[in-house]
């Protein structure tokens, strides 16, 4: 286990100082990443624009949803409500036959 956190501490520090920078950009793993985190630093407003209209598109069709099942919701509970002070008994509609 001390040898995996020295070793670790050790890369690091490697990767943290600025006189090996160059060294460590230019492994091919590491180098990659340090590329993509930099361009994604660089388009973070544009990022978080788009993050932003696809949720609030995304809340908008929600809220949509939501209100349509209230809705459906209301009006059949409503008819049971109506059903029940009549004293009406509901009868199912005739199912037309297939051909």
């Amino acid at each position: 286990m001390k040898r995996f956190l020295v070793g670790s501490v050790l890369v690091l520090w490697l990767a943290m100082s600025p006189l090996a920078e160059a060294g460590v950009s230019d492994w091919p793993v590491i180098g990659q990443v340090v590329r993509v985190g930099s361009c994604l630093v660089q388009d973070t407003g544009k990022l978080v624009g788009s993050l932003l209209k696809h949720l609030g598109t995304w809340g908008a069709e929600l809220l949509t949803s939501v209100s349509q099942c209230s809705l459906k919701v209301v009006d059949n509970t409503t008819d049971i409500v109506s059903d029940i002070v009549t004293l009406s008994v509901p009868t199912p509609d005739p199912e037309v036959p297939h051909e």
